[in-house]
């Protein structure tokens, strides 16, 4: 569940042996949508020239270089004046945001850059540690084929060459009990046999659990919990990968439905912005739809804020497996090239990014966003009996993705723009599962015992399903929290709970059939923590109470929640003490620049920070005010033997619907 270089290059690499050339879209301009300024938007991403300025800045400060790292850099984005108001480019200089840390030193900042007069604003030291670096993985894992205990327990399993071994890096996670300075930068080592096979997943060498002290630079730890047998079968499913296709003929940039110019983007009536971020992957701005002729805003920002992933197993090396995919290890610097006609279909378009490595190199990320029309199937039907007519609109729907890896998993977001004015998120699970070394009992007596609590697929292991010869797909679950910063009709809005239920008063319900609609204004950000709760219907209605339209209905979105799950652990856990906002799926807080992500921005070695932490010493209204919905999707993946070695595509998210928005269906209005 965390970063390795490997996947990510090796994708980079066969995406651009075959991916054909095309005219780079960034440079498409449209009549309808056209950019007032060539100066950069505040709200672009770093070009490479501003990336160059940055690191030539933070080297000139001696913030990069002899023992510095540069985590990641990023636009620093300005504080709105108001929703959907930024500060002219013009009047405000760009400012880029560097996370830089000194491992050895254990000195860590977070700077902010003025990129026109190439000077450092602030330095402000971190609490808890950024995320993992590229280098790190390659530093434990020298580390860990060197160390001698390491060497012992590999011996012990018959491993004598160390070249066979794959060594994952993680974040170190609960360090509970395990003995080790928790104020120094660690990772933990987790160990396969990969010998010559492309994938490493599928021979998890069990029972070894080993910490490597970054500061030190050196293994601190290295405990074996027992042999247990390396699972035979490689299961490398590589030998099935395929080739990007060509673009249909006489395909252009120029003549897609899909408008770009620059970062801004323009389908369908929808207009919005948008950047891949290093930290957050692909973040939209100023999301709206021009209705008669006027721009109508829905969004000012929307983005993953965190991810979670906790495991079930509470055996001493995998009690501390929750990986913070977005804050220990960053998505958007994950991000996978993408392949035409298997990513995307052929006539979609590409977009590449820029980014600055952790030594302050300028990469180019070659297509790792894609935008496509496609058929969104009946948008309404009605057939009329008498006159034996048929009314019918199809309709068509703008998909924009992106994918991504960290270690062994993949996960696609898209999101998906419709003409009846809703907007879908899809968060898209796939890769492998991790898994664990296990071997059935032999004896009748010990795997009676065994199996007095399991299930029929665990065989013996109450935490998983056998998916495999010697392996167990341990339980899991997923948690993607989304911040979505409101600007419904571009003013201050206010949140409304809305649930169904059955009308209780005989008198008034006489035969029992009738429910009624029962809507809540939450008040204050304290009020506004909220569960979700599918057997009444449960949604919430941002509004603009001050914008109605002709029957009298505030204009608003509803967020319509999809399937979800709550986090099984206890209160105790720890991945409840890192990331409390688990506790409930649905907050909301008034706009704060300061407050980005639902965990707090370095998760990883911090306790307890974020959302409940920032509303526990007030009690913020939320009437009439700039909102930010903070809304987690849940999925519980309970592993079966079809998962594996590669898991088919699992889907799971939520849909924002207008609701006083217009004032009739808006896709009566498309054309044939």
């Amino acid at each position: 569940m965390k970063h390795t270089t490997l996947p990510f290059l090796a994708l980079i690499v066969l995406a651009s042996a075959c991916e054909p050339s095309e005219p780079h879209v960034n440079a498409h301009s449209f009549a309808r949508f056209q950019r007032q300024s060539a100066l950069p938007h505040a709200l672009d991403p770093l070009s490479e020239l501003e990336l160059e300025r940055g690191v030539s800045t933070l080297k000139s400060a001696n913030l990069l270089g002899d023992g510095w790292y540069l985590q990641s850099m990023s636009t620093l984005e300005p504080t709105k004046t108001a929703p959907g108001t930024y500060p002219n480019v013009t009047a405000t200089s760009r400012q880029a945001r560097a996370v830089v840390l000194h491992s050895r030193q254990n000195e860590r900042y977070e700077c902010a850059i003025d990129l026109a007069e190439q000077r450092v604003i602030s330095k402000t030291p971190i609490k808890g540690q950024p995320a993992v670096l590229d280098n790190e993985y390659d530093e434990v894992t020298a580390a860990m084929k060197g160390n001698a205990d390491v060497k012992l327990a590999m011996g012990l399993r018959g491993i004598t060459n160390m070249d066979d071994l794959f060594v994952d890096g993680w974040a170190p996670g609960d360090l509970a009990d395990e003995g080790v300075d928790t104020t120094h930068r660690l990772l933990r080592a987790v160990f396969y046999l990969r010998q010559d096979a492309t994938n490493p997943y599928s021979r998890p060498i069990e029972g070894i659990t080993a910490i490597y002290d970054v500061t030190l630079g050196q293994v601190v730890k290295v405990e074996d919990l027992g042999v247990l047998p390396i699972p035979p079968h490689r299961q490398d499913f590589f030998k099935v990968a395929h080739d990007a296709l060509p673009p249909p003929p006489g395909f252009s940039p120029d003549n897609s439905p899909i408008q770009v110019n620059g970062n801004e983007v323009a389908w369908g009536g929808w207009r919005f912005r948008y950047q891949m971020h290093p930290r957050e992957g692909l973040v939209l701005y100023n999301v709206g739809r021009v209705d008669k002729g006027v721009f109508r805003t829905v969004l000012d920002r929307a983005s993953l804020s965190e991810m979670v992933v906790p495991y079930s197993d509470p055996k001493k090396n995998w009690r501390w497996r929750a990986a913070f995919d977005q804050g220990d290890y960053g998505i958007g610097n994950n991000a996978n090239s993408l392949l035409r006609g298997v990513h995307f279909p052929t006539d979609g378009l590409t977009f590449d990014a820029v980014i600055a490595d952790n030594l302050g190199n300028i990469k180019k990320m070659p297509q790792v966003v894609a935008m496509y029309e496609r058929s969104g199937g009946i948008a309404w039907s009605h057939y009329d009996s008498d006159s034996n007519r048929v009314a019918a609109q199809s309709t068509k729907e703008l998909v924009v993705l992106f994918v991504f890896t960290v270690g062994n998993y993949d996960y696609g977001l898209q999101w998906i723009f419709k003409p009846d004015g809703s907007i879908q998120m899809q968060a898209v699970l796939t890769g492998i599962i991790l898994t664990k070394g296990h071997q059935i009992q032999k004896c009748a007596r010990c795997a009676a015992a065994a199996n007095a609590n399991a299930n029929r697929l665990s065989q013996g292991d109450r935490f998983g399903t056998v998916v495999d010869k010697n392996i167990v797909g341990i339980a899991h679950q997923h948690f993607f929290n989304f911040r979505l910063d409101f600007a419904v009709d571009g003013g201050k809005n206010s949140v409304a709970e809305i649930d169904l239920s059955n009308l209780e008063n005989r008198d008034e319900n006489p035969h029992g059939n009738a429910f009624l609609l029962n809507e809540r204004l939450l008040t204050t950000e304290k009020e506004a923590v909220r569960d979700v709760n599918q057997a009444e219907a449960r949604h919430w209605w941002i509004f603009n109470p001050e914008k109605k339209n002709s029957l009298g209905h505030f204009s608003g979105y509803v967020l319509e929640p999809g399937m979800n799950a709550n986090y099984f652990a206890q209160p105790h856990a720890h991945t409840y003490e890192a990331a409390p906002f688990l506790l409930h799926p649905f907050y909301v807080t008034k706009y704060d620049a300061t407050e980005m992500h639902a965990a707090g921005d370095y998760p990883n070695q911090n306790e307890g920070d974020g959302i409940p932490k920032w509303i526990a010493s007030r009690d913020t209204s939320i009437l009439d005010e700039d909102v930010v919905v903070w809304y987690t999707v849940g999925v519980t993946h309970l592993p079966f033997a079809e998962d594996w070695p590669v898991m088919p595509a699992a889907r799971a998210g939520f849909i924002l619907k207008p609701m006083g928005f217009y004032e009739h269906n808006p896709t009566l209005e498309l054309q044939d």
